[in-house]
């Protein structure tokens, strides 16, 4: 199956919250990977586009343009889940541009 049909497929059948939560999964199998790291981002924005909204999901996400929220943001949510680095950070970046669409 084609990589967008999934995350299609999977953001079709569960919410925003369920998305987040399989692409941290996806997230944590990765490693060191780059490649990896990159293709959990695509799932979740990919994700996050199909699936049902989850009230308040996005109400505490900062705009990227914010960015002394955003390093904040970022950082303080990363160590909410117990994850560091830039691979976490740019996963809440992906959070960030999908909570910002229009």
């Amino acid at each position: 199956m084609d990589e967008r049909k999934e995350w299609g497929a999977f953001g079709r059948s569960t919410d925003h919250d369920g998305c987040f939560a399989e692409s941290l999964q996806r997230h944590d199998t990765c490693r060191t990977s780059f490649p990896c790291h990159l293709k959990s981002n695509f799932f979740l924005f990919g994700c996050l586009t199909e699936s049902m909204p989850t009230p308040g999901f996005c109400d505490d996400v900062p705009a990227k343009t914010e960015f002394m929220k955003t390093v904040t943001w970022r950082v303080s949510r990363c160590s909410e889940i117990g994850l560091e680095g830039s691979y976490c950070h740019e996963l809440f970046g992906t959070l960030q541009k999908f909570c910002g669409r229009p």
